[in-house]
């Protein structure tokens, strides 16, 4: 009895032994598994903020291109009403200064 009561205590222990190393085992492969998906995450994360960023930059970009467009387009505008406004002095110069001689030559005449 008291050596088929050992055994049974000793298979006991040693099925203890066995359910605790599995149950370590298991845990020991949830906190692997948890930390995988922690640096999966972070990477995601960091991937997903340059992502952001890059399209920051890039809007920016396109932002300065069109700013830059419009300031081309107002300086090339002031630049064709001045020169119009100096063709039309020139011309009304001109006018003036025929009228002038024509003037002068019917007085002459």
């Amino acid at each position: 009895s008291n050596a088929t009561a050992g055994a049974v205590s000793n298979a006991a222990v040693s099925n203890a032994a066995v359910s605790n190393a599995a149950v370590s085992k298991v845990a020991a492969g949830a906190v692997s598994t948890e930390a995988a998906a922690a640096v999966s995450n972070a990477t995601a994360g960091a991937v997903s903020n340059a992502a952001v960023s890059n399209a920051a930059v890039s809007n920016a970009a396109v932002s300065k291109v069109a700013a830059g467009a419009v300031l081309t387009e107002a300086a090339a505008a002031v630049s064709n009403a001045t020169a119009g406004a100096v063709s039309n002095a020139a011309v009304s110069k001109a006018a003036a200064g025929a009228v002038l001689i024509e003037a002068a030559a019917a007085v002459s005449n």
